[in-house]
């Protein structure tokens, strides 16, 4: 048997070995690269198997479960970590990002992967998000391959254990409401915080993005697809939804009208708009038909070219969030799904909120609606079982509809939105969802 360097000529070899019966050769620290190895009948006829064993050195970074490793790759160029797994774990999950990149990973346990021999790999087309259950106890070795572009990446594994206070049965997927996408801009996180604390709380948690201004219909099949996604990625075969604001009422329609009913476990509703809003109602009045048609186009410009909509419709966005077509026309042809559980959390302003932009909005709501959390009024959130109003420290001033999300950027005096969705997601593994 000759092992022949990848830079050799096929006469030229970096190591041979001719016992007779087999051969056993170690090389210690070998050059990166291909490496070839050739088999030679020299005397005899038969079968024969062989086998290579790659032993991680020191160049393998040491992982911290929850803490992120940043760094970054050329096309080509691989980076090899090690994550130590203790015993019984619920499953280990890994997520990715690198931009608009093609970036691989691949996973072995106790010896190094390749991109043909590993024992999970996620290949997607840009970052990675995969979860493997029931990881064995010891060392795992995670390549990340820069399958095509160069740039930079960062890399995160959670080792989730079964007593994790959010280790749910079924995924948690996370729905953004209107006027916002998952990540603002690409870098302002819709649910501020909440992702991280739900992950490192051991919650298997994911978060969908769909037209920022679109109609609740279009809305709901954007989130169906990615919905359904998630469902392949996991192997689970339903899912937990905690819908904010349109994100929970989208999301009802999907369970109820696009077939995704059988696979909903539950569905939790944050400061949604389920009987309408008097704020769509009096700004559609204010505009009139052709106001509100330009002031919808603008939007809709702004949103597609600034925002990254696809064929986006703010003012089916808005008309569809009226309390007459909330109460006479979607709620009628969007009825509860059997064996699904619905339930509600509601939020109210107290008494003033430091998000200015909602003063405006409250005070008319409070006029035409009664008490509210500055969109949306408490009496229009509740769909399903009640879980009670929830207004922050005695304190403050109330939990308004941006409070609810964790913003502005976490400045949320007297209410944490990450230790509420935690609490929320805690309940739901407690009632076996």
């Amino acid at each position: 048997m000759r092992n022949y360097h990848p830079d050799s000529a096929n006469l030229a070899y970096d190591f041979s070995s001719s016992n007779v019966g087999g051969e056993d050769v170690t090389i210690t620290s070998p050059s990166e690269g291909t490496w070839y190895l050739a088999v030679e009948r020299w005397t005899g006829t038969g079968d024969y198997n062989i086998k290579v064993i790659l032993t991680p050195g020191s160049s393998a970074t040491t992982l911290t479960a929850g803490q992120k490793y940043s760094g970054s790759l050329s096309q080509g160029q691989t980076k090899l970590f090690k994550i130590t797994a203790g015993a019984d774990l619920k499953n280990m999950r890994t997520i990715l990002n690198c931009g608009s990149n093609n970036f691989d990973l691949y996973a072995k346990y106790a010896a190094v992967p390749t991109t043909s021999s590993y024992d999970w790999k996620s290949t997607n087309s840009t970052g990675e998000d995969y979860t493997f259950d029931a990881p064995n106890a010891g060392d795992w070795y995670i390549l990340v391959y820069a399958t095509s572009g160069s740039g930079s990446y960062d890399i995160t594994t959670y080792l989730n254990s079964s007593s994790a206070s959010c280790a749910t049965n079924y995924p948690v997927i996370l729905a953004h409401g209107m006027a916002a996408t998952d990540k603002m801009f690409g870098v302002i996180d819709y649910f501020w915080g909440v992702k991280d604390a739900l992950i490192n709380a051991g919650a298997p948690v994911y978060i969908t993005q769909v037209n920022c201004m679109d109609s609740t219909e279009n809305k709901a099949q954007q989130w169906k697809t990615q919905v359904e996604q998630i469902l392949a990625s996991t192997g689970k075969a339903k899912f937990n939804v905690i819908g904010h604001s349109h994100g929970s009422v989208y999301t009802r329609y999907a369970i109820s009208n696009l077939g995704l009913g059988t696979k909903c476990a539950s569905h939790t509703s944050i400061g949604g708009p389920h009987r309408g809003s008097a704020v769509a109602d009096v700004l559609l009045g204010i505009l009139g038909d052709k106001g509100s048609w330009l002031v919808g186009k603008v939007m809709d410009y702004v949103y597609a070219f600034f925002i990254g909509d696809t064929e986006p419709n703010s003012l089916d966005n808005a008309r569809n969030l009226t309390r007459i077509y909330m109460t006479n026309t979607f709620n009628p042809n969007t009825p509860n799904v059997s064996g699904v559980y619905y339930q509600t959390y509601k939020f109210k302003i107290k008494s003033f909120t430091a998000n200015m932009v909602l003063w405006p909005t409250k005070l008319l709501l409070d006029y035409y609606e009664g008490d509210n959390d500055g969109l949306v009024s408490v009496s229009s959130q509740v769909w399903g079982t009640d879980r009670g109003l929830i207004t922050g420290a005695w304190w403050c001033g109330g939990v308004d509809h941006i409070k609810e999300i964790g913003h502005f950027f976490g400045f949320t005096p007297g209410f944490s939105a990450p230790n509420f969705y935690k609490d929320v997601v805690a309940d739901l593994k407690a009632k076996g969802y």
